[in-house]
């Protein structure tokens, strides 16, 4: 059992604030006055809205038209007016 009480643990690495505070330059000299930089991340999430833009291209373009081949003249629109309504009230639900 672990014992309850005492002293608490002393950690010796960067804490938060340090990193959330760090300088531009890459030295932390204890200054906290300005916030370190983010605009690494800027170019990551490009990248990703860019290889997530080319995967949704075929979905896109070849589900409506697979749906339409495939079902009757009756019930295709209906599908494809839920498949093209799943890309609004998908992000909106979560």
């Amino acid at each position: 059992m672990p014992k309850r009480g005492g002293k608490p643990r002393k950690h010796d690495g960067p804490t938060l604030p340090g990193i959330l505070y760090r300088q531009l330059d890459g030295f932390d000299d204890g200054d906290r006055a300005r916030p370190a930089s983010l605009n690494v991340f800027r170019y990551v999430f490009i990248a990703a809205q860019l290889l997530h833009g080319a995967g949704a291209a075929a979905i896109l373009t070849l589900g409506p038209t697979l749906l339409d081949e495939t079902l009757d003249k009756t019930r295709a629109p209906l599908y494809i007016g839920i498949f093209e309504s799943s890309f609004v009230l998908g992000p909106a639900i979560g």
